[in-house]
Formats: structure tokens, sequence, C-alpha cells
């Protein structure tokens, strides 16, 4: 298992209209590799990976807790899959319930505390392997 950092999304290139673009050399990598995403952070890879699977579109916390056990399993599951690649849930922001309006929500230390518990149990998964970039893979 190998964790991503989030910067991996902003180092991508962009075309000449500013959109974010995958390279070559990553969409290879990614042809065998299992992302499991929070809160749409690493959506982009989604069209590439031999797998995606979402812990949270909407980067609710709550929802990434009650789901993590199951994807981890899921994606251990893959066949073919060399890698398994998550965000850094703590960066960029993430970890609230997704809704701060509504009244009877979790408070934001109860919601930072279930994103930590997600963080550190894919970080577990991963054996606190951590990349900064794709291309690191072809390094090990």
């Amino acid at each position: 298992l190998i964790a991503p950092k989030q910067q991996q999304q902003q180092q991508q290139q962009k075309d000449d209209d500013g959109v974010m673009v995958v390279s070559e050399e990553d969409k290879e990598i990614l042809k065998t590799c299992v992302v499991i995403d929070f809160g749409q952070r690493l959506s982009l890879w989604r069209e590439w990976a031999m797998a995606y699977r979402d812990l949270s579109e909407t980067g609710e916390s709550s929802l990434a807790a009650q789901g993590v056990f199951e994807t981890l399993r899921w994606a251990e599951q893959v066949k073919g899959a060399t890698q398994i690649l998550f965000p850094d849930l703590l960066e960029g922001g993430g970890g609230g319930s997704g809704d701060d309006d509504k009244e009877g929500n979790d408070d934001e230390e109860t919601m930072d505390a279930l994103a930590l518990a997600v963080k550190d149990r894919l970080t577990r998964a991963a054996s606190g392997v951590v990349l900064d970039s794709l291309s690191q893979l072809n390094e090990k």
C-alpha cells in the first residue's frame, strides 16, 4: 500500500485551458493501481486507475470512517493491482461533516478525530509509506 501526498494532484500538468491533465508516465503507473479517494481529491486519476473508490465524495469523515475497512478489503482483492493509493486526508481541508450548518452534527473536533482515525488506519495499512509523486513508484 502506498499513500501519495495531496501535492501530487497539484503537481500535475495543466493543458492550455488550465485544466489538470495526467502525464503519460502517470497513466502507465495508474493502470496497475487501486485508488482509494477522499473528497474527490484524486478523481483525476479515476479514468486511468485499475480500480477506484471514494470513501466520501463530499469529504465527510463520518462516511469515510464507516467504509474504510470494507474499502481496504475490496482494494486488496483487486486482481493484478500492484499498489493502493490514497490522498492525505487532512491536507487541503477535509475531515468535516460536509454540512456544517445543520444542527445535530458532531462538532469540528469530533469530525477531525474521525478523519485522524481514518488517516491512521490507511497509513498503518500503507506501512507509513508516503510519496510526493507517482514517479517514485518506479524507483522502488
